[in-house]
């Protein structure tokens, strides 16, 4: 019984080290490539243009994305976008909040870019 207990736990341990087990709760990589999730990301972005009197973004590069299961789906993205303005490549991070039963949809929750 005491073996089949430790071989339980190290196989737990080996899952969550490789990946191969996402801990309930935790953010899991999604594909940034997919037309869905990017389009996410670009209505976010869009709508903070919208909203803001900084300088307008376009998404050049999405280089990854995960997605985290919360009351709704929160997203984070690490991505590339071009200053509308001075033409500037940044490197981002924004994460979107998408929660189907609220208005505006999605909102986005955080946006830093460097």
């Amino acid at each position: 019984m005491a073996t089949a207990s430790v071989l339980s736990v190290l196989f737990l341990v080996v899952a969550l080290a490789t990946g191969q087990l996402q801990p309930t709760g935790g953010a899991s990589k999604i594909n940034p490539q997919d037309s869905s999730v990017r389009e996410i990301l670009e209505n976010a972005v869009a709508t903070r243009n919208s909203q803001s009197n900084e300088e307008p973004l376009r998404v050049v590069a999405v280089h990854s994305a995960t997605s985290q299961v919360v009351a709704g789906t929160l997203y984070a993205f690490d991505y590339v976008a071009e200053g509308g303005w001075t033409g500037n490549l940044l490197n981002c991070h924004s994460e979107v909040l998408d929660q189907p039963w609220t208005n505006p949809q999605p909102k986005l929750v955080k946006h830093k870019c460097d």
